[in-house]
């Protein structure tokens, strides 16, 4: 079941929020001599936000949480993630400067733990997921409108 929630306050504040409650099976007859099925309820929960300061400057805010899932015979941990970002038009709408950092508290690493038919497996991701990143763009010229050509309905007996 998913349910995504959009809204807004005024023109400064443009948000939506998403929702998913999950039964996840994991299901095998023949794994190396452990069979397994198992199930498990899971959810996630994740919200964009987009602050607006006037019509040139822009703020953005998401977060993600998901519960612990199942991935086979191992459990996999909650993780959760908070980005951030920054744009700023110039010059007419012409040019913007965007600053984004992904995982701003480093908090997507993918932990698993295994503790099923005698298998103890401890398993930690340890790379770093945050990025920093900055872009500019420029827009030479204008945009050129192609015209769209009728669509040939006339084999329809119209």
């Amino acid at each position: 079941m998913s349910a995504n929630v959009p809204f807004s306050i005024g023109n400064w504040l443009s948000s939506q929020v998403n929702a998913t409650v999950l039964n996840d099976r994991n299901r095998c007859d023949n794994f190396w001599d452990i069979p397994f099925d198992r199930n498990k309820w899971a959810g996630m929960l994740a919200m964009q936000n987009h602050f607006s300061v006037g019509s040139d400057l822009g703020f953005d805010l998401d977060a993600m949480y998901r519960s612990s899932m199942i991935s086979g015979i191992s459990d996999t941990k909650p993780v959760f993630t908070v980005n951030v970002g920054a744009q700023w038009n110039f010059l007419n709408d012409k040019a913007s400067l965007s600053l984004n950092c992904s995982d701003l508290f480093d908090t997507m690493r993918m932990k698993v733990r295994n503790r099923y038919a005698g298998q103890h497996i401890d398993l930690n991701m340890g790379q770093y997921s945050r990025t920093v990143s900055v872009k500019f763009v420029y827009r030479f010229g204008g945009s050129i409108n192609k015209e769209k050509k009728e669509v040939d309905a006339s084999r329809f007996g119209h």
